[in-house]
């Protein structure tokens, strides 16, 4: 959950270079309605692009962690919301739901090597329009 939060502060904060240092080099993320995002490389241009995109935010918040019995892998949940703009132009609240797949590192540190979202209703919890 660690990991997960700081990854999620680092994107929030639209600090690509820490987000990316949550990513393992061989990560894929796998976006809505899109192809796969096959490594580091293209995971920063991917998520530069979406930096840059004027009015675009992220925000995340961790749901639960589970670690595999062996220690060196885990699947996090989490729900997000998203400010993108919609092909007219105009700026849109998207709601998400993810997975990320953890990898521990042989340094003891924790690496994102899958990441996928889709959209979702908003939670029960979010507030009205």
């Amino acid at each position: 959950m660690t990991a997960e939060r700081g990854w999620a502060a680092a994107a929030s904060d639209q600090d690509l270079d820490r987000s990316l240092s949550y990513m393992a080099d061989d990560a894929t993320m796998l976006p809505p309605a899109g192809g796969s995002v096959v490594g580091k490389a293209a995971i920063r241009d991917f998520i530069a692009t979406a930096f840059a995109t004027p009015g675009f935010s992220v925000h995340w918040e961790p749901l639960e962690a589970v670690v595999a019995d062996g220690g060196d892998f885990a699947y996090t949940q989490a729900r997000s919301v998203y400010t993108v703009r919609a092909p007219d132009g105009t700026l849109q609240t998207l709601h998400a739901k993810g997975v990320a797949i953890w990898r521990k590192e042989p340094d003891g540190s924790w690496r994102c090597i899958i990441d996928i979202w889709n959209e979702a209703p908003p939670p029960a919890d979010a507030p009205g329009p």
